[in-house]
């Protein structure tokens, strides 16, 4: 896994900032779920197995190595801003859908 920290696509990308950011609170909740499975639901070309598979992948991925999990982040996403926008939003629309943002989970945001 430590070598797999700057490789992966989008949908890793993603997966990484959720789990990192769902790390402070030891949980996903359920509201943050329903909100994963529409963007999921979002997008066709990834199943139900890939999408549970990469947030596996990136829990432990985080685990081995944080820091480097974070900065590695850039390397993963798409190179088209209007792409990485997009990723972002699909992070922040996870995050909203949790409530209230802890200063825990501001910084974890906006790493």
């Amino acid at each position: 896994m430590r070598g797999r920290l700057g490789e992966g696509s989008a949908l890793d990308a993603v997966a990484r900032s959720v789990v990192y950011i769902a790390k402070s609170h030891h949980r996903v909740e359920a509201r943050c779920f329903d909100v994963l499975q529409r963007l999921l639901a979002a997008e066709p070309s990834v199943t139900f197995a890939q999408f549970k598979e990469a947030l596996r992948d990136q829990w432990a991925i985080l685990t081995i190595d944080e820091r480097a999990a974070i900065e590695s982040l850039p390397h993963l996403l798409p190179k088209d801003a209007g792409e990485r926008r997009a990723d972002l939003d699909k992070v922040r629309s996870v995050v909203a859908a949790a409530g209230s943002v802890d200063a825990d989970t501001h910084r974890r945001v906006t790493c």
